[in-house]
């Protein structure tokens, strides 16, 4: 220090005033004493956010070294995600960091929440499977009646292919008891075809299982390991065991061949006895437009069908 063009040795202490400053006293061997109170600079906190939500900083400024909380708040149909440091140089643990040697802005990122929406009838698995018994036996019946109608098309092919097909809409539910021979000869020898067919094919099938039971006590624990959620736990709890799974296991390949082997053999037979009964029907008794008027109030697309032979 130069004081009155001499070079003078001083003394300096330093302490803390307690009030985030530092105090200094001099003193040099001439007894005067120089005193300088330096304060530290104190920094500011902001805090924005992105989303829906608030956040907020506690203290919201501070010098080197102050501890800061930080809170947020999401809005209704948000969660928080993350901090995220746009500036000041900080490091975040948790909800907090330490003040550094400049202004801090901090950003508070809010996601919206996702919802699942599950949608299950009243019944649960047995409604379902109802609702796939009845759904499948329609699509059954209507692939025979697609047939039929097209068996009937070829037979009045010179009245014309509009005409033919409205009249074979209407023959296949005109004559009841046309109508009941079908559908028993339809499901009467599909059920029998399955019994005979498909449980032949699920017995050599549970017999091939058999000398692999290690398989299926390999598979069990997988189903008992995982055991599914909602209506799907009580089928997992049935497959846990290896005795019930092998069976399932047989009945599946059973079915599986019964459907290949129906498909290709056994239903173009049934096929020709519904189409007999149907062409004889409708032999006896061809539609008129009398009947023709009775199906349009009941089945908008056949009516509008029926508007192209006008």
């Amino acid at each position: 220090m130069s004081y009155d063009s001499r070079i003078i040795s001083v003394s300096v202490k330093v302490k803390d005033n307690g009030e985030g400053s530092l105090l200094f006293d001099a003193s040099y061997a001439g007894d005067k004493i120089f005193k300088n109170i330096y304060t530290e600079p104190v920094y500011n906190i902001t805090v924005t956010s992105e989303g829906g939500g608030t956040a907020s900083a506690l203290p919201a400024s501070g010098t080197r070294g102050t501890g800061i909380t930080l809170s947020a708040l999401p809005a209704e149909g948000f969660r928080f995600r993350e901090w995220q440091v746009v500036s000041g140089g900080v490091s975040i643990e948790g909800d907090g960091f330490t003040v550094g040697t400049e202004d801090v802005v901090i950003r508070a990122v809010f996601e919206a929440i996702e919802y699942n929406i599950t949608v299950t009838s009243e019944g649960g698995d047995a409604g379902g499977a109802v609702g796939s018994t009845v759904s499948g036996a329609i699509n059954t019946v209507v692939a025979y009646l697609c047939d039929c109608c097209l068996g009937w098309v070829f037979y009045r092919k010179e009245k014309g292919s509009v005409r033919a097909t409205c009249e074979g809409a209407v023959l296949f539910f005109k004559h009841g008891k046309a109508l009941a021979r079908n559908l028993g000869r339809i499901f009467g020898m599909g059920l029998l075809s399955l019994l005979v067919i498909g449980g032949a094919a699920g017995l050599i099938a549970y017999l091939i299982f058999g000398r692999f039971p290690a398989v299926f006590v390999t598979l069990a624990a997988e189903f008992a390991r995982n055991p599914g959620s909602g209506d799907n736990r009580m089928i997992y709890e049935i497959l846990s065991k290896p005795s019930t799974l092998m069976i399932a296991a047989a009945v599946a390949t059973g079915v599986a061949i019964w459907s290949v082997i129906h498909s290709a053999f056994v239903r173009p037979f049934i096929l020709t006895g519904v189409l007999r009964n149907y062409m004889e029907a409708g032999m006896q008794d061809v539609p008129s437009e009398a009947s023709f008027e009775t199906l349009k109030s009941k089945s908008p697309k056949f009516a509008k069908l029926c508007e192209k032979l006008d």
